[in-house]
C-alpha cells in the first residue's frame, strides 16, 4: 500500500499541509520539524506520485495575481506582462486588486484559494508588512506563492524585485553631483520595505558625500498617486522651506509634483529638480521629461513565473530571493 501524506502527518503529529510544505521545501517551520518530516518520509518509503500530481494540475491551469492598485500604471503593466507570459504557457490568470488594504488582501487570497488556482503571485499591500495573515492560509492549503516587486523582511519566502536601494542611491548621487543639497523625499512609512530600501540608498549617498541625514526631509505618503504627489509638493512649497530637489517613490507621484511646481511658477530643473521611479511610458512625455529609475518589469515577471511554476510542479528545492538590477534614466527634470 502506498504511503500517503496523511500517514506521515500522523507519524510526526503535524498537519498534512506541513508535511507537503516540508517535502516541497517551502513554508514556515523550524528546521528541526522539517528534518524530522523528511527522515520519517524516507524511513516509511514515501514516493510522491508526480504523474497523478500533474494530471490533477492540468485540470485547472490557472494562477492568481494580486496587486495593491490597478489604477497605478505600474501594476497595470505588471499584470499585462504576467498575462502575456502565462498565455504563452496556456495558463489562465485570475486577477485581483487589494485596494492597498490588508483586509481586502486577505479576502482576495481566500477567493483565489477557493478558485483552486495552482499558485499565487503577490504584490503585498503597503501596510505594515510583518508576517501576513494570509501566509498561514496559503500554507494550510499547500498553495505555492511568490512575492513580486516587494517582500516580507525576515521571512524565507521567494520574491523577485528590483534592487530599490541601488536605484535610490543612483538617483540621490546624481542630484548631489549637480550641487543639490536640500533634497526632499516623498516616501512611505518606515515599516514599508520598499520605502526602507530607498531610505538606505538615500542615507548611503549622503554619507558618501559627507553630508548629514535630515529626517525632516522625508514626507510620509500612503496613496502614492498623482494627487498625493501634487498635494505633497504644494504643501511643501507653502512652508517656504528651502527645496532644490524632490524625489518621489514612483513616476505616478512625480508627475503630480511636476504639475504642482509648474502651477507655482517654479522652473524645473533650474529651481527644483524632480525624479520618479519605474520609468513608466508617460515619464518621457511628461510636461518636463522625468529622470527616473527603470524597473525591468518583464524580467521580474518572467523570473517570478519561473519560480512559481517550479514550486507548482515540485521542481524547486529552495526559496529563491532575487534582486533585479535597476537602470538610471536621465532626462530634463534634473
Amino acid at each position: 500500500m502506498a504511503i500517503t501524506l496523511r500517514d506521515i502527518a500522523n507519524a510526526v503529529d503535524v498537519s498534512e499541509a506541513t508535511v507537503s510544505n516540508a517535502l516541497n521545501h517551502r513554508g514556515s517551520m523550524s528546521e528541526e520539524t522539517r528534518q524530522r518530516i523528511l527522515e520519517v518520509a524516507n524511513a516509511m518509503g514515501y514516493t510522491p506520485n508526480r504523474i497523478a500530481r500533474r494530471l490533477a494540475l492540468s485540470q485547472n491551469r490557472a494562477i492568481g495575481i494580486l496587486v495593491p492598485n490597478l489604477e497605478n500604471p505600474f501594476y497595470g503593466k505588471l499584470v499585462r506582462n504576467i498575462v502575456a507570459h502565462c498565455d504563452s504557457m496556456k495558463y489562465h490568470v485570475v486577477i485581483s486588486d487589494s485596494f492597498d488594504d490588508s483586509a481586502s488582501e486577505y479576502k482576495a487570497v481566500e477567493y483565489m484559494i477557493s478558485e483552486q488556482v495552482e499558485g499565487l503571485l503577490i504584490v503585498p499591500t503597503n501596510s505594515a508588512p510583518s508576517q501576513k495573515d494570509y501566509v498561514r492560509l496559503l500554507n494550510q492549503n499547500s498553495t505555492p506563492f511568490c512575492y513580486l516587486t516587494n517582500r516580507i523582511p525576515g521571512e524565507q519566502y521567494p520574491f523577485v524585485m528590483t534592487n530599490l536601494t541601488q536605484g535610490a542611491y543612483q538617483l540621490i548621487t546624481t542630484l548631489l553631483r549637480t550641487g543639490r543639497r536640500d533634497i526632499w523625499l516623498l516616501c512611505g512609512l518606515d515599516k514599508n520595505p520598499t520605502s526602507r530600501d530607498r531610505l538606505i540608498g538615500y542615507r548611503q549617498a549622503l554619507e558618501d558625500f559627507d553630508l548629514p541625514y535630515n529626517n525632516d526631509h522625508l514626507i510620509s505618503c500612503s496613496k502614492f498617486d498623482y494627487r498625493e504627489g501634487y498635494e505633497s509638493a504644494a504643501a511643501l512649497l507653502a512652508t517656504g522651506k528651502k527645496v532644490d530637489a524632490i524625489v518621489s517613490i514612483n513616476d505616478y507621484m512625480a508627475v503630480g509634483v511636476l504639475m504642482a511646481l509648474i502651477d507655482a511658477k517654479r522652473s524645473i530643473p533650474d529651481d527644483i529638480a524632480v525624479t520618479g521611479y519605474d520609468d513608466m511610458f508617460f515619464s518621457q512625455v511628461a510636461a518636463v521629461p522625468l529622470t527616473t529609475v527603470r524597473q525591468n518589469i518583464d524580467a521580474i515577471c518572467e523570473k517570478g513565473i519561473d519560480i512559481l511554476m517550479g514550486m507548482i510542479h515540485g521542481e524547486l528545492d529552495s526559496n529563491p530571493q532575487i534582486f533585479v538590477e535597476p537602470e538610471l534614466v536621465l532626462r530634463q527634470s534634473t
